[in-house]
């Protein structure tokens, strides 16, 4: 696995990047700070869908959301060797 290792500047305001808290206390995202409106506002890419309704930047928050397991706990089958 692969983790964010430091914040990058928001490209928008030049300042760090807003952290989202996960309900367990961990960090779940990142949002801007800006106020500024959106130059994009429309034809996003269904995983992105929420950011149609957005009036600002500060409204568009980047949540990772990991992929679902598989019912019995358990992961993935490795496939067989070749």
């Amino acid at each position: 696995m692969r983790y964010l290792r430091r914040l990058y500047p928001d490209p928008i305001t030049d300042k760090e990047f807003v952290l989202v808290k996960a309900p367990d206390g961990g960090i779940l995202g990142v949002q801007s700070e800006s106020e500024a409106a959106p130059l994009k506002s429309a034809n996003f890419k269904l995983r992105d869908r929420t950011f149609e309704s957005a009036q600002k930047y500060s409204d568009w928050k980047f949540i990772f959301q990991p992929a679902a397991t598989p019912a019995t706990g358990k992961p993935p089958a490795k496939p067989a060797p070749k």
